[in-house]
């Protein structure tokens, strides 16, 4: 079902250190403790009617943000390429918007939840260091797959992108920024963002459309 991608996207959407190979024993589980805290959590909140939009809205942020690293996935998103050509007082413009746009992307999306079953994997290591932890989701007789990919802060562990049926967070909003950066520059992708005026890439709205089919 297409809502049930929309809604993992969400969580995203709604939470880089070379390391050991392969994080210890107690690395991994706190990887794991992390992101089942947080998605579970997350649909705590939306499982009580008790709360209003705004009182559902200021609860997932206040679980989400804490442990998603907004500021280090906009940057990835631009790359090496693009992130250089921002001056300090474009990169914090650019930093605020990214992470108000993904925020508000993922909470309006989240909302349509619909008591879908989330298992999870163990957390499994990946390259330079960081973990990635994949969960699935469960709805009606589909099952989708969802890598939570995450980093070393000092003693904690932060999201910064998310995998949904092989569609990176980071991947396609860079693609996106990429087209504006690639014939303008910083202040027209900036002017854009304020304005509201880049959509949800296509990627992320058509991932899982292709199963819904079927």
């Amino acid at each position: 079902m297409r809502k049930t991608i929309v809604f993992a996207a969400a969580i995203l959407t709604l939470g880089l250190r070379a390391g050991a190979q392969e994080p210890a024993g107690e690395a991994r589980e706190a990887v794991k403790s992390v992101v089942e805290r947080t998605v579970n959590s997350i649909i705590d909140v939306l499982k009580d009617k008790a709360n209003d939009r705004e009182a559902r809205r200021r609860k997932i942020f206040a679980i989400v943000d804490p442990v998603t690293d907004f500021a280090l996935m906009g940057k990835l998103a631009l790359g090496t390429s693009h992130w250089p050509k921002f001056d300090e007082d474009q990169r914090k413009e650019y930093t605020d918007s990214f992470s108000r746009t993904v925020r508000d992307s993922c909470f309006e999306k989240v909302e349509i939840y619909t008591n879908e079953t989330v298992t999870f994997d163990p957390a499994a290591p990946a390259e330079k260091g960081k973990v990635r932890m994949l969960m699935h989701i469960l709805s009606k007789g589909q099952r989708y797959k969802v890598f939570f990919k995450l980093y070393r802060a000092g003693s904690s562990w932060k999201i910064y992108d998310l995998e949904i049926e092989g569609v990176s967070l980071i991947r396609t909003y860079g693609a996106q920024y990429d087209q504006v950066l690639q014939k303008g520059s910083p202040k027209d992708l900036l002017a854009k963002m304020k304005s509201k005026g880049m959509a949800t890439p296509d990627d992320l709205k058509n991932v899982g459309k292709s199963k819904d089919k079927k």
